[in-house]
């Protein structure tokens, strides 16, 4: 393991002890390795301290010392040591390559990603290295620069089981992004109803499904060849009775049609590239990445039939379903194979919460966070359900925490302005909300809440001006809804 080699790097410092070995340095350094063979890393960490007081300019000992309290579990530490060693010394890529794992942990994807960079560029076959970074940009989002990294490992044809899972979940959070991106871009495209008929299809609401595909061909009389290849998968063409004459994703629904996912996401990605608003090559994309997931998650099967990966993915393939008590019987296979996986009980909370099982959801996720303090997802969860329990002084610890483990955790902003407000810490909330309705400028609620946190601190003018952009939000969204009931109500109308 990686890991123990990080630690073994130090054995091999040890002739750089000054002079004639300073006996004390020995001794400790003759300690910390009974204690690591023993797997004892608490008592490694307290001899490699002893170390680092004698020698503290010494990198190798801040990175053994980083390493132990890594394996110990405990990253701060950890992240403080190594960044200590590699300003004494900047060409230690495995002090890197354990600063990224520990950034990962407490939530850190930015500087996760600086030193796994890093690692890479002073040991550029660091396949270690490569998977933490895949898993830090796909936590940013970044989730094609993921892609690429997961994909190349998995490419040697021996790809372990946690590659082959990080990579079926970034490709199908990629094309769940390019998804949502054809609705805010475009909400009346005639592929956000291809969407929904997909979603009804998988549902088995037939009528719903075939509904949503006749108002995707009004919009696109040509969009037939595209339903047939989407809908049919493997196996078909692609081509419909009604082309356009220069139908320039002919041949993308062709290569879509015969499994060729990757011959499809090329084409879609030069659309893209020349258009990145293009929603026909953004649905495209997608489509090919959904393809690509659950060829991967084929593979994982193939490889490890009995992982707990294989497990988890089926829960969350479920859970996107909303096929709730398959997703927890699915959990609870992963959670019995492996009980110590980070995130898994989290996961399982969230899964409550979305059932309204809110008391369970509580309950996994107060266990996730004493498994894991820095899994800001749990603890901005669990905040806002204490919070709308009445509990808002416990809320605001786990919403502050949220904040702290993810930089630029926004909502949790709004839920911890919403905390303060409700326990009638009013500077505070107005600090929080004020942040917020800058970085969300038309949420309704955050004006309403900031009108009124104003008006207990005696600012009647803002009060007033909050208040009224609420009423002009507020307006403004009636309308929206005037309009989509008026379009549903000439769609009855007329049978469609």
């Amino acid at each position: 393991m990686l890991a123990v080699l990080g630690l073994a790097m130090y054995s091999a410092g040890r002739a750089q002890t000054a002079g004639a070995a300073d006996a004390r340095v020995e001794a400790h350094l003759g300690a910390a390795q009974v204690a690591q063979a023993a797997k004892d890393y608490a008592a490694a960490a307290k001899e490699y301290e002893a170390v680092v007081s004698i020698r503290p300019d010494w990198a190798l000992a801040r990175q053994s010392l980083g390493v132990a309290y890594h394996l110990a579990g405990r990253y701060e530490p950890a992240i403080e040591q190594l960044s200590r060693a590699v300003a004494l010394d900047s060409e230690l890529w495995g002090a890197f390559l354990f600063l990224g794992m520990d950034y990962y942990r407490v939530g850190r994807f930015e500087e996760a990603v600086a030193a796994l960079d890093r690692c890479i560029a002073l040991n550029p076959g660091q396949e270690d290295a490569r998977r933490w970074l895949g898993l830090s940009l796909a936590a940013l989002q970044r989730y094609e620069e993921a892609i690429r990294h997961l994909s190349g490992l998995a490419a040697g044809g021996q790809a372990d089981e946690d590659t082959l899972f990080h990579l079926a979940r970034a490709y199908d959070n990629r094309a769940t992004q390019l998804f949502e991106g054809i609705g805010r871009i475009e909400p009346d495209s005639p592929f956000v109803y291809l969407l929904q008929a997909e979603r009804f299809a998988a549902e088995g609401e037939t009528e719903r499904a075939r509904s949503e595909y006749r108002r995707a061909l009004e919009e696109r009389p040509d969009l037939a060849g595209t339903i047939n290849a989407a809908s049919d998968g493997p196996g078909t063409g692609g081509s419909g009775e009604s082309v356009r004459e220069e139908d320039r994703f002919a041949p993308l629904r062709g290569a879509f049609g015969a499994a060729r996912y990757g011959e499809a996401a090329r084409i879609a990605r030069e659309a893209l590239a020349a258009n990145p608003d293009d929603t026909e090559g953004m649905y495209w994309l997608g489509r090919s990445y959904k393809g690509f997931a659950a060829l991967t998650v084929d593979r994982l099967s193939a490889v490890a039939p009995e992982s707990h990966r294989v497990d988890q993915l089926r829960a969350e393939q479920h859970a996107g379903r909303t096929e709730f008590a398959k997703a927890l019987k699915a959990y609870g296979r992963a959670l019995a194979k492996r009980p110590a996986l980070p995130g898994l009980r989290y996961a399982i909370g969230d899964v409550h919460r979305r059932a309204g099982r809110l008391r369970e959801a509580i309950r996994w996720f107060s266990e996730e966070i004493e498994r894991n303090p820095h899994h800001a997802l749990a603890r901005y969860r669990l905040g806002g359900l204490l919070l709308d329990q009445g509990r808002a002084g416990d809320a605001v610890e786990h919403l502050e925490a949220a904040i702290a483990a993810g930089a630029g955790f926004l909502e949790a902003r709004f839920e911890l302005g919403r905390a303060y407000l409700e326990k009638g810490d009013y500077a505070s909330a107005i600090r929080e909300l004020e942040g917020f309705a800058r970085s969300e400028p038309s949420h309704e609620r955050a004006r309403f809440l900031l009108a009124n946190a104003y008006s207990r601190t005696g600012r009647a003018e803002d009060a007033a001006r909050e208040i009224e952009r609420y009423r002009e939000l507020s307006r403004r969204r009636l309308e929206r809804v005037q309009r989509d009931v008026r379009s549903v109500s000439e769609d009855l109308r007329q049978g469609r």
